[in-house]
């Protein structure tokens, strides 16, 4: 699609080349610095391998001559070229000792765009506060070199912290102020962001039919400009708003020229959308947008009944996020932050008055939103209950109503989350994502499940993965293993948490071989039948994960990390009827469970590992 791109991707490495042995280094030499650091900060929205190339080339030829400013050049691009993979510490790094050389050269104007691009990495890296406080540093140097257009750029990315701290008022306030500059100087790229800014505000307020006016109005003026990457960011996000709407269920949405009428029809274009919006990223290498877009497309799939469609796409995703909102690189990021923060005098007095007052808002009415977010989980339990009185009346047979009730929301909340995670929801309203070392995960899938949903009627699918799911639900409680999801034809489960244990493998591994055991049992009554029978692969592998819950709806307990790709690369490199474990997993079994050794086996993404068949 994306042409050019490709052209310059292939011209790359011979023009770093050239340009640093074309001619004897000189202290003179500095044009050439500043053609590799221009290259390498185009780049990140471009493909950002590339940007970091040209960056670390000009970085070795401005450390060769000693320019200072040079090298700050180079860490600024590398720095952002890094944000744009997703990986926020080495970001941060960069983007910090190119802003110590600034302030050593005291570029306020470099200072400023630094501060900015560091602000918005703290704010992806999920880090609100110390985002806002970047941003007001930036705005503060802006304002007083009076830079319009970095001003109105400043205050977009703050409604983008305010929206992620729910305060509606400033996401609109911020991003009209962002708006108004931009039209009065008329600056085509940013009236462009502040209108799908803005439709992202309507959508998320579900006024459906204003969003999609700015965000077609949005796209329309990316594609005038090749904006590529403004291009991708509106198609997903109407992708998005096409799939929102299909949820609907109000029924008030009306149907206009840019909203068909019916779910089917608008399922279509949210499929549409979200397909060229994850091809475009892809052309452009944005992890960020992949990852966005990628769980609304599975999620489309699966509305749309395409399971298998709708699994592969979860699965890519699972991998994605991992990779990206891994605890480590978090940490990583936190780390980066507080070594350039530690012991740093702050000299700006308006600064700090206003990030005292904005730091002490915003935390409370972030703790309040997430509180009561939670806590509303809970009484809407009770809601649905019909349940419903007066504290100070309640006479005996109500009380017995409200045991009753209550009885029922307990069991409804511990059929969503495990009992010690339900627990501390209900007692600090929130519950903290935890890490844990030595976690075992299983994944489960049918072999050929394409072809035997061709096979089957919708209702006896449902059924016969209903009944399944089911007696693997009686297995797992029976060994204290955690259900953590079902995708499709996919089951999830993980043994060590949310309460270590040291007996996980074994758990897990003899759940696994009581499953089998029930699988080849039910297929071979199912076969007698003259009914399909349903084959069943299993992977295991035990390691590190971080578990906690995920969503604004439909909450769930979830886990992250490494060991959970290797699980179900575990699984997808099995056999049918066989249970098959890596390595790690199988030392922590052998003097319990018998073991044959497969060899090194190649995963995908992953290289060589060993595994083992359970006999």
């Amino acid at each position: 699609m994306f042409q050019g791109v490709v052209s310059a991707q292939k011209q790359g490495q011979s023009l770093i080349d050239s340009l640093l042995v074309e001619l004897p280094l000189a202290k003179e030499d500095t044009n050439k610095v500043k053609l590799l650091n221009d290259l390498s900060y185009s780049y990140p929205y471009l493909n950002p391998d590339e940007g970091l190339r040209y960056g670390r080339a000009g970085l070795e030829l401005a450390e060769k001559l000693s320019w200072i400013y040079g090298i700050a050049a180079a860490y600024y691009g590398i720095g952002a070229n890094y944000a744009n993979k997703a990986d926020y510490a080495n970001a941060l790094e960069n983007e910090y000792k190119s802003l110590k050389l600034y302030e050593q050269l005291h570029d306020r104007s470099k200072q400023a765009g630094l501060l900015r691009n560091i602000g918005i990495v703290l704010h992806t890296s999920k880090n609100q506060i110390k985002a806002l406080e970047y941003d007001l540093k930036a705005l503060e140097i802006f304002q007083e070199l009076n830079r319009r257009e970095d001003i109105a750029i400043i205050y977009g990315n703050m409604a983008n912290v305010y929206y992620t701290l729910k305060d509606k008022e400033k996401v609109l306030e911020n991003n009209l102020k962002s708006l108004q500059i931009y039209k009065e100087i008329n600056n085509r790229e940013g009236i462009a962001r502040s209108l799908g800014n803005i439709a992202n505000f309507y959508a998320e307020e579900g006024d459906f039919s204003k969003a999609m006016v700015y965000y077609f109005d949005a796209l329309r003026k990316e594609t005038e400009l090749g904006n590529k990457n403004g291009v991708t960011r509106n198609l997903g996000n109407i992708g998005e708003t096409f799939l929102d709407i299909a949820n609907d269920s109000t029924g008030e949405i009306k149907p206009d020229s840019l909203i068909p009428a019916g779910k089917t029809a608008n399922l279509n274009k949210a499929l549409e959308y979200l397909k060229n919006a994850i091809s475009n990223a892809k052309e452009l290498k944005q992890t960020e947008y992949i990852l966005a877009f990628a769980e609304l497309l599975s999620e489309a799939y699966r509305m749309s009944g395409n399971t298998k469609d709708a699994l592969t796409t979860y699965k890519d995703f699972i991998i994605i996020r991992d990779s990206i909102y891994d605890i480590d690189k978090y940490n990583a990021a936190a780390r980066k932050e507080m070594n350039y923060e530690y012991g740093k005098r702050e000299d700006s007095i308006t600064y700090r008055k206003q990030l005292t007052e904005i730091t002490l808002t915003e935390e409370k009415k972030s703790r309040s939103i997430e509180k009561r977010f939670y806590i509303g989980g809970l009484v809407l339990v009770l809601v649905f209950s019909g349940f419903m009185y007066n504290r100070w009346h309640i006479t005996k047979k109500q009380k017995k109503i409200i045991e009753i009730e209550k009885k029922r929301s307990e069991e409804l909340l511990l059929n969503i989350l495990p009992e010690e995670v339900a627990e501390e929801l209900k007692a600090k309203g929130t519950a903290d994502a935890k890490h844990f070392d030595k976690v075992t995960v299983m994944f489960t899938d049918f072999k050929g499940f394409t072809q035997i949903t061709e096979k089957l009627s919708p209702s006896e699918l449902v059924n016969e993965i209903h009944t399944c799911f089911k007696a693997f639900d009686n297995i797992i409680t029976k060994y204290n293993i955690e259900k953590i999801k079902t995708i499709g034809d996919a089951y999830m489960c993980a043994g060590g948490l949310p309460v270590t244990n040291t007996t996980n493998a074994i758990d897990v591994v003899n759940a696994a071989i009581d499953i089998q055991h029930y699988m080849s049992q039910h297929s071979k009554l199912r076969k007698e039948q003259n009914k399909e029978i349903f084959e069943i692969r299993i992977g295991i592998h035990t390691g590190p994960v971080v578990a906690g819950i995920v969503g604004v709806k439909k909450f769930a307990y979830d886990i992250w990390g490494d060991t959970v790709n290797i699980a179900s690369r575990m699984e997808s490199t099995g056999e049918a009827g066989k249970v098959n474990i890596s390595g790690t997993t199988y030392e922590m079994v052998k003097d319990k469970i018998k073991c044959s050794h497969r060899g090194k086996i190649q995963a995908k993404n992953k290289g060589e590992i060993d595994m083992y068949f359970v006999i």
